[in-house]
């Protein structure tokens, strides 16, 4: 789903088609988008009460929220561990699979990941994707030594820290008890195909080790019970260190991954009280201020995604 600004409210709509070079045409309609392929257009389908209506629009990337186009999201795969090795420490086996359509109704394409491994991955000279447990930017787990696709997904190699929880980590392989991995990312090319999604490039922030039975639909364990006011206010005291701190390349990452999941949070909360959109006034603009303070601050900061 996609939001953009339409008549003082917030519109949203899914994409029906994506126009990278050339004219997109408006069906029933003679507006038409020329499109490049840095700023594609899109063919979107309104929807209005959470309900899918028969109107046809189109917006060009530029003119849609950034937030909904690159929400952080997570996906889980089960039985994911290739094998262990309690000596060394080192950890191997698959954060995504290719080519099956997930609950969500996405399928991950060969390819999707290559582009965040050649710019964040461990042959880089940035090296910012982490491997983290739970999804938790508190409890990191290694930087993985590893990180590649194959013909079955994205495989990794990860030597698991000397730490309290990374000792228990281990010992949860071992034992059998986790079994899962995850990603936390953005989708940042996607092509509706029939009743499913695919998801062409990704922006992957972090793989994850997750216990049995996480999944996508229970993706942060620290917001439980938290509510709109609260993340925003962890909103605010982010930024606030952002300004007044000085961090290395790899905090400013898990501080940009922590607010992807606020994000990600704080949209999902307004979307379970939203009114229609035909209805809807100016949405939530305290929100969307302390989220836009905060990559502000990170851009002052000389961050770099």
């Amino acid at each position: 789903m996609v939001r953009w600004t339409s008549g003082g409210g917030t519109a949203e709509g899914e994409i029906v088609r994506v126009v990278t070079s050339g004219t997109l045409n408006v069906p029933d309609s003679s507006f038409t988008l020329n499109a490049t392929e840095d700023n594609p257009a899109y063919l979107i389908r309104i929807y209005r009460d959470g309900e899918p209506t028969d109107t046809l629009v189109g917006h060009r990337e530029e003119t849609l929220n950034p937030k909904a186009m690159s929400a952080y999201q997570i996906k889980s795969i089960p039985a994911s561990v290739k094998d262990i090795d309690s000596k060394s420490r080192m950890v191997t086996g698959y954060f995504s699979t290719f080519g099956a359509v997930d609950s969500d109704m996405d399928m991950i394409m060969p390819g999707a990941f290559s582009k965040s491994i050649q710019e964040n991955g461990p042959e880089s000279m940035r090296k910012r994707i982490v491997h983290l447990y739970q999804h938790d930017v508190n409890m990191p787990l290694a930087k993985p030594k590893v990180l590649k696709e194959d013909e079955m997904g994205l495989y990794f190699e990860s030597e698991i820290v000397k730490t309290s929880y990374g000792e228990d980590v281990l010992k949860l392989y071992e034992a059998g008890v986790i079994n899962e991995h995850s990603i936390g990312f953005s989708t940042i090319k996607a092509q509706p195909k029939g009743d499913y999604t695919e998801i062409n490039e990704v922006r992957l922030y972090e793989g994850s080790t997750v216990t049995f039975g996480a999944n996508e639909n229970t993706p942060f364990m620290g917001f439980k019970g938290m509510d709109k006011d609260t993340a925003l206010e962890r909103v605010q005291k982010l930024t606030k260190a952002v300004r007044n701190g000085t961090f290395k390349d790899e905090t400013f990452h898990l501080l940009e991954i922590q607010l992807r999941q606020l994000e990600q949070f704080i949209l999902d909360t307004l979307d379970q009280k939203a009114e229609p959109v035909s209805t809807s006034p100016q949405a939530e603009p305290d929100v969307y201020e302390a989220l836009d303070n905060f990559t502000t601050s990170l851009k002052l900061s000389n961050w770099r995604p």
